[in-house]
């Protein structure tokens, strides 16, 4: 699961969590970088209807403090993964200017 206000994420971060999720039993794969998660998220199928039953003004953040335990944390280098977008200011700073404001 990744967010729309963390658009610059690099591929090989995907691939590097895909593998994770493959390769370990894990409920839940994420990135980290220096004490920070990141996305995308990766959620084991078995936790997908306790996601469903989530209080959507809360987000996946109670399952994932749930299965706390049971997290692969991968460690990336990519900065896309950690910078959320959430105003015409973010945008212009981390991608480029707008069409002019008016």
């Amino acid at each position: 699961m990744t967010l729309i206000d963390v658009p610059l994420v690099s591929s090989a971060t995907v691939r590097l969590l895909l593998d994770a999720h493959r390769t370990r039993a894990a409920s839940i794969v994420r990135p980290v970088s220096n004490g920070r998660h990141g996305h995308p998220v990766i959620f084991h199928t078995r936790l997908f209807e306790e996601l469903e039953r989530a209080d959507p003004a809360l987000g996946a953040k109670p399952v994932v403090r749930a299965h706390a335990a049971d997290i692969c944390e991968v460690q990336v280098e990519d900065e896309g993964a950690f910078i959320d977008i959430d105003t015409r200011d973010d945008y212009e700073r981390w991608i480029g200017p707008l069409a002019p404001r008016a």
